[in-house]
């Protein structure tokens, strides 16, 4: 996710800031705090840790940020702003939780500086600035992912009813030609009824079997011969196949 990367990124660069100015002026126990710090800040904020294993990180960076700062008690100079980013990693917490979480650490911050002075009171409400802020970023965070879910099932949801209306439109195309035709299939047996009726002879014949009784008669009259035609057979032969005149 680009915003968890970019926080990764403001948490890593805030912590060289406290590490660097200190880098030979600080001993081996407060270099070890400071890296098991960013260690476990990093594996906090790394793309989808679990919410579990997230606050069990978040609160071995706290104890690395009070260790650190408990190597130098009177000595302290940006090692509480570790305390800061701490809280702006509890957005994802609720309002008692996050509270008294961010109350525990800077109590422990007062002890161990021995005193609860402005500039303790300033860094609480550092503290709480940053978890406000992260939390808003998160609440819209998720605010636009179940928009986004939303439009999703919103578009398949278009598409569903898109293809139901054509399914109902094509259904009633179907159902007026079904009517439509079978309308005009009904008026037309009833005329064909009602002409059968009224015709007479011959005309009530089918079209194709009425060429047949002429065929029939051409056919019987090249079959059929004429009375005498047995008597002048032998006369013509006799005369040589000549017709009698």
């Amino acid at each position: 996710m680009t915003g968890g990367r970019h926080l990764t990124l403001i948490g890593i660069l805030t912590w060289g800031v406290i590490l660097f100015p200190s880098v030979g002026a600080r001993g081996a126990v407060w270099f070890v705090c400071m890296f098991v710090f960013v260690a476990g800040f990093v594996l906090a904020t790394y793309r989808e840790c679990p919410p579990v294993p997230r606050r069990l990180l978040n609160a071995l960076q706290t104890l690395a940020a009070l260790g650190a700062m408990a190597v130098v008690p009177h000595h302290l100079k940006m090692e509480p702003v570790l305390l800061v980013i701490v809280a702006g990693e509890l957005g994802g917490l609720d309002f008692l939780p996050a509270f008294a979480w961010i109350g525990a650490q800077t109590a422990a911050l007062a002890v161990i500086a021995g005193q609860f002075d402005s500039v303790i009171v300033s860094f609480a409400a550092f503290e709480l600035f940053a978890y406000f802020a992260v939390r808003i970023a998160h609440r819209e965070a998720l605010a636009r992912q179940a928009l986004a879910e939303a439009n999703a099932e919103l578009k398949v949801t278009s598409g569903l009813l898109d293809l139901s209306s054509r399914t109902e439109e094509r259904l009633r195309i179907a159902r007026d030609l079904h009517d439509l035709l079978g309308h005009h299939l009904t008026a037309l047996s009833l005329n064909l009824e009602v002409a059968s009726h009224l015709a007479a002879g011959e005309a009530k014949e089918p079209q194709p079997r009425s060429g047949q009784p002429s065929r029939r008669r051409r056919g019987e009259g090249v079959g059929r011969e004429e009375p005498g035609d047995h008597e002048r057979a032998p006369r013509r032969r006799a005369r040589g196949g000549q017709p009698p005149a």
